[in-house]
């Protein structure tokens, strides 16, 4: 019987096009150590393609002033809302780049049709028409994720890594480099060198933040990646002085004691059913969104209403906020197959020639692994985060004195870090000291 050719993107997510389902690699879902000693530079064997440019921008920049099309907004962060869900059924610390997976299944999308084509672009919010439209935004979307500021980073890149058994469709690959912004890179992907070369091109695009280990099967044809770094600093910092240790209730009942930030000011919370939010403002108009469900309510019950909702949907009610924050650091690896199969998805999953515009298989291509990695940490000057899929004052009338009120995220909440309508980083802390 003959085998189906199997796919991979790498988005600091990786997704893995492949040729062959008779056989299922090794699992290698735990994340290298940041530490961990440095991958050989690429070797010889592997051709590369670097990227077009992408120039930094700042605040200032004319760019900021392009609007993204309302139906990729909408649809990424629909796509964001019902992934973290998911995720969140897991019981377990969750923490994605749902602008990362949104990408890197973009640049997979962008050479599908049929029914493959119709769950891709219905999961990403869009019509298996819109497939200039989803090249045009997610050429805007990178254009605005090289950003660099004072205290402020945030870098998203896309690269495509080809068999060399294969021959890639012109139109495909042209559109990947010239419009995706991808780096092409044609490879042995029997080579172990091959695996050392992506795990060093994720850690350069990544800060050193996240240096997977990768084993491929004989039959991956194609990984997509994309990752994204990003970090900056609270416009008012936590004292460290007042980070004092105390009990964080776990959902079993249970407690482990974390270290808790604290500050006490004016601040608005916003309330939604059964949890409260608080946007904590970061440098360059960027948030970082905390929402805590109220007692007794289980913060997965909230997960998809809060990611959903924008700010202005919400009463909001100015309060001198005492807030108790833990600091967290959280480390993740998850391969998003069966997830996005929990959320309708199927056709892709199964060898078919909906991937012919990328490759043509005798056998057919399909969707092997989605490989979505991420690290986040928060502490009192800030936050930084990064992921691979292979994150006001008003002059106004005078106002009454608003009431005192304290919040403690000492059970299990979520938070998302956002620019706009765009969710680049969401999560679930279950237990902020695993």
């Amino acid at each position: 019987m003959k085998k189906a050719k199997l796919l991979s993107l790498v988005a600091a997510m990786t997704i893995i096009l492949s040729s062959c389902a008779a056989e299922v690699p090794p699992d290698n879902t735990d994340v290298s150590p940041i530490d961990a000693a440095p991958v050989q530079a690429v070797p010889a064997l592997i051709e590369e393609i670097s990227a077009k440019e992408i120039k930094p921008i700042s605040d200032n920049s004319e760019l900021w002033s392009e609007k993204q099309d309302e139906r990729f907004t909408d649809g990424m962060k629909s796509f964001a809302a019902d992934l973290t869900a998911e995720m969140a059924k897991s019981g377990e610390n969750v923490c994605l780049s749902p602008a990362s997976v949104y990408v890197a299944m973009g640049i997979l999308a962008t050479g599908t049709e049929g029914k493959s084509a119709d769950e891709l672009y219905s999961r990403l919010g869009l019509t298996a028409n819109d497939r200039k439209l989803l090249t045009d935004e997610i050429n805007l979307f990178m254009r605005k994720s090289r950003f660099e500021a004072e205290d402020t980073t945030l870098k998203a890149a896309n690269s495509l890594w080809l068999s060399n058994l294969y021959d890639f469709k012109d139109e495909y690959i042209t559109n990947a480099s010239n419009e995706l912004f991808c780096s092409l890179f044609t490879t042995d992907f029997t080579d172990d060198a091959t695996a050392q070369a992506m795990s060093k091109w994720i850690s350069d695009n990544t800060g050193g933040m996240l240096s997977p280990d990768f084993q491929f099967s004989t039959d991956t044809v194609l990984c997509a990646v994309n990752t994204v770094l990003f970090s900056s600093m609270w416009q008012d910092k936590f004292s460290e002085e007042a980070t004092a240790p105390a009990d964080f209730f776990l959902s079993d009942g249970s407690t482990v004691e974390a270290d808790f930030m604290h500050r006490n000011g004016w601040d608005t919370v916003f309330r939604g059913e059964n949890y409260s939010l608080v946007s904590l403002p970061l440098r360059s108009s960027f948030n970082m969104n905390f929402y805590l469900p109220d007692e007794g309510v289980a913060v997965e019950d909230i997960a998809e209403d809060c990611m959903q909702r924008k700010h202005s949907d919400l009463d909001a009610e100015m309060y001198i906020l005492s807030l108790y924050l833990p600091k967290f650091t959280i480390e993740s690896r998850n391969d998003l197959v069966d997830t996005f199969k929990a959320m309708g998805m199927s056709a892709p999953f199964e060898p078919s020639y909906d991937f012919s515009q990328i490759c043509e298989c005798d056998d057919g291509l399909y969707i092997g692994k989605i490989d979505h990695g991420t690290r986040i940490e928060i502490n009192e000057n800030g936050v930084k985060a990064a992921a691979f899929t292979v994150a006001e004052a008003l002059e106004g009338c005078a106002m009454a004195e608003p009431e005192p009120l304290e919040l403690r995220f000492d059970r299990p909440f979520a938070f998302t870090i956002t620019k706009g309508d765009t969710v680049y980083f969401s999560g679930i802390v279950q237990n902020p000291c695993e």
